[in-house]
């Protein structure tokens, strides 16, 4: 693919990408709950990290968890 052309996808792209804006309020509770669910059945010491982007009017949801360890079957609490 040529420079110029490239440069206009990546454009088209960044235009139809954008930010999804809530408060503090929603991502607070949001890493909270995450964190709650996610400490079932990972070992890990940061919180998930989340991040929201519109593209093309759908909503993408990326969630970043470090974890150092899988807890075993055993390990997991009944619900």
């Amino acid at each position: 693919m040529k420079k110029n052309k490239l440069q206009v996808v990546k454009a088209k792209d960044l235009l139809g990408r954008d930010r999804f804006s809530v408060d503090d309020d929603f991502y607070n509770l949001l890493i909270k709950d995450l964190n709650s669910v996610l400490k079932e059945y990972f070992e890990f010491r940061n919180l998930p990290i989340v991040d929201m982007v519109k593209n093309n009017g759908e909503l993408n949801v990326t969630i970043t968890l470090k974890a150092y360890n899988i807890k075993n079957f055993k390990a997991l609490s009944k619900t």
